[in-house]
Parts: structure tokens; C-alpha cells; sequence
């Protein structure tokens, strides 16, 4: 599909997005709870994150909190939504081998980046008025083995949710 996109020019890689996130939600998480291992952060935009990490940084008591970070890969789908693609590179290598339960390891290996894309997408869609439709994770050590290696969010809803739920919490260190 995302070939499709990119031959229609509706594909583009490594981009950057940035929101405001003037909601806060009534009840944050307790800070820490719930993050995936150096996805959402107290840290300020640039400090400590890896490159494609989603990020929470305080401006100034004056203007609302940001969410930022890098897409890996964006492409529209000829219904026009949007579908995001975050590419891991970590030591994911075996999604449940011959025991027949890969979807299972795919789920609990993409469990941690879950809240990444909720806030890609809260950041894509809040400057462009368009909806992401689809997020998926693609563990690149299994994909070059030819394993199956795509995670589709099942509930981008709730990964949204969760990401501003996180992004609040982080917000709430910096006060």
C-alpha cells in the first residue's frame, strides 16, 4: 500500500511533526506509569530521545505543552486517510517461531511503543485537520527474515488517549 501511495506521490518518510496540546486530561497517570521504555518524557524536545521518539516539552508557562517527534513513514490511502508506519530496530527476532502463537509475541513486543504512535497520530492530526485511519509497527529484524512483521494497532482510539494521558503526566513534572 505504501509503494501504491508513494507511485500516487502521497508517500513521505522521516517527518517531523509538532502540536499543542492545550487539553489535559482530569486524571494523568501517576508520572511513569504506563511509559514505554523512552517513548513519552518529561524530557524537553533534543534532550536524551533517539531519533523518531515522541517527546513532551513545556514551552513556557505561557503557552501550551508541545508533542513532537519524527514519523518514520506517512502515506494516503485513496480513501485519504492517513496511515502512520514506525519502523523498530530493536532486538525483536522471533515472533513465536513454531509454536504458532507470532501474533501473540508481535502484540507484547509492540506493547511499549503503543502510547509512540497514539501520539504521532495526535500530532499529525491536530495541525492537519485529517484523521490517521491506521498505525503500524514493523519490526525490521523480522521483516528481513521474511517473518511476519507488522503489528496493526487494534485501538488507535485508546493509543491516542493514552498518549495524551502520558504527555499530561509528563507536562505535570515540568509545573
Amino acid at each position: 500500500r505504501a509503494r501504491e501511495a508513494a507511485l500516487r506521490g502521497r508517500c513521505w518518510r522521516e517527518v517531523p511533526v509538532s502540536a499543542p496540546m492545550p487539553d489535559r486530561p482530569t486524571s494523568p497517570l501517576p508520572p511513569g506509569e504506563g511509559q514505554g521504555e523512552g517513548h513519552m518524557s518529561p524530557l524537553p524536545a533534543g534532550e536524551g530521545q533517539g531519533e523518531g521518539e515522541a517527546t513532551a516539552s513545556q514551552l513556557t508557562s505561557d503557552h501550551p505543552p508541545v508533542l513532537e517527534g519524527i514519523i518514520d513513514l506517512i502515506f494516503e490511502e485513496p480513501s485519504g486517510g492517513l496511515v502512520i508506519i514506525d519502523y523498530k530496530t530493536d532486538g525483536v527476532r522471533d515472533a513465536g517461531g513454531d509454536t504458532g502463537d507470532g501474533k501473540e509475541q508481535l502484540a507484547k513486543a509492540a506493547a511499549p511503543y503503543i502510547p509512540q504512535l497514539g501520539a504521532y497520530a495526535l500530532a499529525t492530526e491536530q495541525p492537519t485537520g485529517r484523521r490517521v485511519s491506521e498505525a503500524i509497527i514493523v519490526f525490521a529484524y523480522l521483516a528481513a527474515e521474511g517473518k511476519d512483521a507488522e503489528y496493526h494497532l487494534p485501538d488507535l482510539a485508546r493509543a491516542r488517549q493514552e498518549a495524551g494521558e502520558l504527555a499530561a503526566a509528563a507536562f505535570a513534572q515540568d509545573e
